[in-house]
């Protein structure tokens, strides 16, 4: 970055710091609220994880096994995963993308426990559905299209990978504590930057064009969204009298730039941004389109923006502990399969 663009910058933020130092509070405040209480034990956990890279030869189950995990502990704790697994061989490259697109979904406690409450339950568990089942779309289309752009690759895993050598990933409870902290700071630096950009750009739009702001607030609303779901969700629902639930969807399923670059912090290595981006804009497209034919085939209309809020019943969080449950008896259902 050169010095000018950096003064500039600077310059922004000290003429608006009250509103960027409000958009950095209310990150940090969702972060300890609502991701870090999602993400931590299941990061901690995927760290004490011994991987084993096996004979080299992927399996779909070994597909299934990571869909579980993302569906279970959100992004970007199963980017992270997926990282770790990569290097140990556990499947090739090429899959990386689809696999990514697959499990790149927000945690399921942001839609039944976060949104929940401001949209209802039976909002949240629909978009909570057509998010998972059009990220499962969006990692088979983009399969489907490494298929078809390079037919003759065969997957299959390096040979100095295919020996079964264990991964010098964390095995260690300190060690997995330690490196799930540091993974952690680095989404709450995300969260953080892009919400600050957002509040920059509002802060400039009422500032420089108040009619115009004022007349477009739901737009601005999206563009947070865009860059920092998180906040920019709750602004949506603030503009709006009515929970607009298809775009909500599609904003969560899209994720946002923070959650794009939380991503790239663990897979940047090994995709092209702009690819990882365009795949992620198609899931929001999607679920956007899909809980959209939902709402006019089935006349599902949402509750007020503005619903009481109160407390979850406790079938709210059964769902993510059965997956959990599920991932702890896969080594054993997959071992008795092989024998």
């Amino acid at each position: 970055m050169k010095i000018w663009t950096l003064l500039g910058w600077v310059g922004l933020l000290l003429f608006f710091s009250k509103e960027t130092m409000e958009a950095a509070l209310q990150a940090a405040d969702l972060f300890v609220g609502g991701v870090m209480p999602a993400l931590f034990p299941v990061m901690v956990l995927g760290g004490l994880v011994r991987l084993r890279a096996g004979n080299g030869k992927p399996s779909p189950a070994t597909g299934i096994f990571y869909i579980m995990f993302g569906f279970a502990a959100g992004s970007p704790a199963s980017a992270k995963q997926l990282s770790a697994s990569v290097e140990a061989g556990l499947f090739p490259v090429r899959w990386l993308m689809s696999l990514a697109c697959a499990c790149g979904v927000m945690s399921p406690m942001f839609f039944i426990g976060t949104l929940a409450s401001r949209v209802g339950q039976a909002a949240a568990w629909r978009m909570l559905l057509v998010h998972w089942a059009t990220a499962i779309i969006t990692g088979l289309l983009c399969y489907a299209f490494d298929r078809v752009c390079s037919p003759n690759k065969e997957p299959a895993c390096e040979d100095r990978r295919a020996t079964g050598t264990e991964l010098p990933t964390p095995v260690s409870l300190p060690l997995a504590i330690s490196a799930a902290a540091q993974a952690l700071l680095s989404v709450l630096g995300a969260m953080m930057l892009f919400a600050m950009a957002a509040a920059l750009l509002k802060a400039a739009a009422f500032r420089l064009f108040p009619g115009w702001a004022g007349q477009h607030s739901l737009l601005l609303s999206v563009l947070w969204a865009t860059l920092e779901i998180g906040g920019g969700s709750f602004a949506v629902l603030d503009a709006c009298s009515a929970a607009p639930c298809a775009l909500l969807c599609g904003l969560c399923s899209m994720g946002g730039l923070s959650i794009w670059l939380q991503n790239l912090l663990f897979l940047g290595k090994w995709m092209h941004p702009a690819k990882l981006l365009g795949w992620r804009m198609l899931h929001g497209v999607l679920a956007w389109f899909v809980y959209w034919m939902l709402e006019k085939g089935a006349a599902v209309d949402c509750v007020s923006a503005a619903v009481v809020r109160g407390p979850l019943p406790a079938c709210a969080n059964t769902l993510p502990l059965l997956l959990l449950i599920l991932l702890a008896l896969y080594p054993l259902l997959r071992r008795k399969a092989s024998a």
